[in-house]
């Protein structure tokens, strides 16, 4: 529907499929709409443009997340992607990957999530939903020198951009305890057409994005998802929960 309308290309996943279900097997022609569908994407797509770096599952979420109306995302280990800075999205990709990645790899994913983070910025912004896990506030950047600075600079980023009108930020606390979703961060996108009922997505231990279209899977998520609302604390406490978080780097700092 989404390809049909437009908005978003045919992702090479999708063309692979289409092709074998077509029946298409001669190898010029197969080249040829390979070629074409690159093309069509190169020109505004960031998941097309860093395909390069990006795994398929990342390149297709982050073709998706251009087009959508409204974005809800939980995370209960890090800062997400759209909220990052350069200098957090550099160590989360430096570190957090199973294995270490060429320098080359790294530099083309940081440019691929700045860019993503350009979302925010547009007249057209979706409405984006963020709740976050309170751990992740007090999770520094890894453990090198200078990490508590790009913890705390993050921070500063996430009380910038709650003011967004566009953007809420809800942070689930400790106070919470445990909950159904606390091993697993999920993005669900909501799309302008009312005959479209979204996609989830949800990253897999194995750092894999599994994505379901089903009604069952987006309701059940969106259920979840509020439930999350309710326990959270408000956006507007957001600036107060920065606050202790700063402090108790500084403090944690000042004890080193």
């Amino acid at each position: 529907m989404r390809i049909e309308a437009g908005k978003v290309s045919v992702s090479f996943t999708d063309l692979q499929a289409l092709l074998k279900h077509y029946g298409v097997t001669d190898p010029a022609r197969i080249d040829m709409l390979n070629q074409l569908s690159v093309t069509a994407r190169a020109g505004s797509e960031i998941g097309a443009r860093y395909r390069d770096a990006l795994s398929p599952g990342m390149a297709e979420l982050l073709e998706h997340e251009e087009s959508a109306g409204v974005i809800r995302n939980f995370e209960p280990q890090l800062v997400p992607g759209l909220l990052q800075t350069r200098e957090y999205a550099y160590s989360a990709l430096r570190f957090l990957p199973d294995k270490e990645l060429p320098t080359d790899v790294i530099e083309r994913r940081l440019e691929a999530r700045m860019e993503r983070a350009e979302l925010l910025a547009r007249d057209d912004s979706p409405d984006v939903f963020f709740i976050l896990d309170e751990s992740v506030l007090y999770r520094r950047a890894g453990a090198e020198s200078g990490a508590d600075g790009v913890l705390a600079a993050q921070l500063e980023h996430l009380r910038e951009l709650a003011v967004h009108p566009h953007v809420s930020i809800q942070i689930l606390p400790f106070a919470a305890g445990l909950y159904g979703a606390i091993r697993s961060p999920f993005v669900i996108l909501e799309f302008d057409d009312e005959l479209d009922d979204g996609l989830v997505y949800i990253e897999s231990p194995q750092d894999e994005m599994i994505f379901r279209e089903d009604v069952e899977s987006i309701v059940r998520y969106a259920d979840r998802f509020r439930s999350l609302e309710k326990r959270a604390s408000s956006r507007e406490m957001l600036p107060v929960i920065i606050d202790m978080a700063l402090n108790r780097l500084e403090s944690h700092s000042v004890l080193i």
